[in-house]
């Protein structure tokens, strides 16, 4: 199953227009008389993970302190523009569905190449790369120096697992973060990283997701979706579909329809497998055997940052 960062709802509306209007609710397999799943769990409450609205205001709020830092050293710095993703935010690190994006847009994954594809100017340019080719060499490496830190002012961070991140000891984009989010923030996102990396290993290793993810297996096999061993087979089932169709958009029509089909199946069998609940309790598990008290502590700090950041774009934090 996948990790997802964070820096790295649903269109409905494009995606059905796309699809010839026929809506957003093709296949069979109701969901109506499915008992409620819980809430979503996410690995030590999702604390490294942000909305696409939280993505997009912090990512706005920092490019401005850069730009202040950089004016200050007399250069001119671009804001470079904020790109969210909603799909990719909402997403389950452990590949679980709620009824809502089952039943409107599957996974997601035809929705977004539509909406991709209708974006003419594709992914955003740097902001600062005609500036950039007016200075000279030297000019141009003070200006990234000032920016990003000299190579022999970055320092390695090493987690629990044994990774390790270089980052910046100064710079404009070190100042910006240690601004705006706290002097601790990049040691703290990285360890909190980590250790929720740890978290999902293990929880999707215990015995009580395992034989879920079985059950799960047999029900979506008994729907003729037989092979999945995983929770993220169904979406490498619509990406490998997708990258067969190239850019027929014809296919990719029809490839929509099996989308939300099959993430509607998908979405029955994890509720009768009861698979939400499985993980929500494996994963209990494995944080108190990985958070120990110091741990623990650290990702209680980052929480408190980040609860500040969001309180500097929104008063009431929320």
């Amino acid at each position: 199953m996948t990790r997802i960062g964070p820096e790295g709802r649903w269109l409905c509306t494009i995606m059905a227009t796309a699809l010839l209007s026929a809506g957003c609710a093709w296949g069979g397999g109701s969901t109506a008389r499915l008992s409620q799943a819980p809430p979503l769990p996410r690995p030590i409450n999702g604390v490294t993970q942000f909305t696409a609205d939280e993505a997009v205001a912090f990512h706005e709020a920092t490019e401005q302190l850069i730009v202040a830092c950089m004016r200050e050293r007399q250069h001119t710095y671009r804001p470079a523009p904020a790109v969210a993703n909603k799909r990719l935010a909402a997403a389950n690190p452990y590949g679980l569905l709620t009824e809502e994006q089952a039943r409107t847009d599957g996974y997601g994954t035809v929705g977004q190449a539509f909406e991709t594809s209708g974006n003419r100017h594709g992914a955003p340019s740097d902001s600062n790369r005609a500036a950039l080719e007016k200075l000279t060499k030297d000019e141009r490496k003070a200006w990234e120096e000032d920016l990003a830190g000299s190579e022999d002012h970055y320092t390695k961070l090493t987690a629990p697992s044994g990774a390790s991140l270089r980052v910046p000891k100064s710079g404009c984009v070190r100042h910006a973060h240690a601004e705006f989010y706290g002097e601790k923030w990049d040691a703290l996102f990285f360890l909190a990283q980590d250790l929720a990396n740890q978290v999902l290993t293990k929880t999707e290793a215990s015995g009580t997701v395992r034989a879920a993810v079985r059950k799960w297996s047999q029900c979506m096999g008994a729907h003729g979706y037989a092979g999945l061993s995983s929770l993220q087979d169904p979406r490498r089932r619509i990406d490998e579909g997708l990258k067969a169709a190239g850019d027929d958009k014809t296919r990719w029509k029809s490839l929509g329809r099996e989308d939300i089909s099959l993430a509607r199946h998908d979405y029955q069998c994890e509720r009768e497998s009861m698979m939400h609940e499985a993980v929500n309790r494996a994963q209990r598990v494995a944080e108190r055997q990985i958070l120990t008290p110091r741990w623990a502590a650290a990702v209680a700090e980052l929480r408190e940052l980040k609860q500040r950041a969001k309180r500097k774009i929104s008063p009431s934090g929320a």
